[in-house]
């Protein structure tokens, strides 16, 4: 789990520098359900249901798992292998995440995170669409000598969906109208019903590899991954800028204790770290996952 989910997650931010104060998403659900945000053995039984189960049908369902939770976790359903979780840095970042934030939300009286229950494509998904918004960027830079800009990256990847998706099709779909789920169909080679990936994921192998494939606009340009990132004002992850911003992080991190030491009754909290999305490999091709 990274620095940013444990933020978002766990950690209340306070406002600073104009930014308002962020309470996180346990904090939000303790408030609407009536716990001590503090109770960390109740957080890590919130997360351990949400990470063995998934799907909760509504709030009372959960509120009487987490009642009965010693007898759940000693007597579990099923085929239902529990998971108790001694530290949330037992979280994965993909799955896991995902699942204790959709139950996070549903807690909190978020309506919208009832249709993500039980649906990890979802979150997949999410992260999918969010590495294609910072490839738009990218593409709005190229080429060079007569920039595409971001008109020209949003029909650019049109052009891509209606080549891989719209083909003789009447009613045609654009990116928001793309499917997260997988599909299925007959493996080409051994004729089995194998499981396919959804027209999310295919558009972003492709996009990826018209972007950073060996002929992509990346390579036309000489641009390396540092050079392009910047460029579109996206965060870079390379070794330079990795080095650069574990720095600032342990400055934060000095800056938050100088803090604590002089107000002892301020709460200990950590500054966030960011997510970089992974835009791809070096020489993908259409048929290579970025991932």
């Amino acid at each position: 789990m990274t620095e940013a989910q444990r933020v978002m997650l766990m950690i209340d931010l306070p406002a600073k520098n104009g930014r308002p104060a962020r309470p996180s998403l346990f904090t939000q659900a303790a408030t609407i359900q009536g716990w001590k945000k503090s109770d960390r053995t109740l957080r890590l039984k919130v997360f351990s249901l949400a990470v063995t189960f998934g799907e909760f049908s509504d709030q009372l369902e959960f509120r009487d798992a987490l009642e009965n939770y010693d007898l759940i976790r000693s007597h579990p359903p099923a085929n239902v292998q529990f998971r108790h979780l001694e530290s949330a840095t037992e979280l994965n970042h993909t799955t896991d995440v995902d699942a204790v934030k959709t139950a996070l939300l549903m807690l909190a009286d978020n309506l919208n995170a009832a249709r993500e229950q039980g649906k990890p494509e979802f979150g997949a998904a999410r992260r999918w669409r969010e590495v294609i918004a910072d490839h738009q960027k990218c593409l709005a830079l190229f080429p060079l000598h007569q920039p595409m800009g971001m008109a020209g990256a949003e029909a650019f990847i049109q052009t891509l969906i209606n080549y891989k998706f719209n083909y003789g099709k009447v009613g045609k779909i654009t990116l928001e109208d793309l499917d997260e789920r997988p599909g299925f169909g007959p493996n080409k080679k051994t004729g089995k019903m194998e499981e396919k990936p959804s027209q999310v994921e295919q558009l972003l192998w492709t996009v990826n590899a018209r972007l950073n494939g060996k002929t992509g606009f990346r390579a036309k340009a000489g641009f390396s991954m540092h050079d392009m990132y910047l460029s579109a004002g996206l965060p870079c992850s390379c070794k330079i800028c990795f080095l650069s911003n574990q720095r600032s992080l342990m400055a934060g991190f000095a800056e938050g204790n100088s803090l604590v030491m002089e107000r002892p009754n301020a709460p200990q909290l950590k500054p966030a770290g960011s997510i970089n999305p992974d835009l791809g490999a070096e020489g993908l091709s259409e048929e290579e996952t970025p991932f």
